[in-house]
């Protein structure tokens, strides 16, 4: 367990929790029903813990933008 995962010692505190109903909730990870009082797992990461797969969506927009406005730049500077 790493440094940041140590202080996820149950499942309402893991970034991968969303809550549905009065007493438990969904875990986004697995997709299973859990209890938020239910012993965090091994997958458990805090809540602000930053997604690699998230850096990875946010690089491919931006990269996806980037290409968008040179392309438009380069149509706008051909009608000049």
């Amino acid at each position: 367990m790493n440094s940041l995962s140590s202080s996820v010692v149950v499942c309402r505190l893991c970034q991968h929790y969303r809550p549905e109903g009065r007493r438990g909730g969904i875990c986004g990870k697995l997709d299973v029903p859990v209890a938020a009082t239910w012993e965090a797992c091994s997958l458990a990461s805090h809540p602000f813990e930053l997604s690699w797969s998230s850096v990875n969506n946010i690089n491919s927009f931006l990269k996806e933008s980037l290409q968008e406005s040179l392309i438009k730049s380069e149509e706008e500077f051909a009608k000049t």
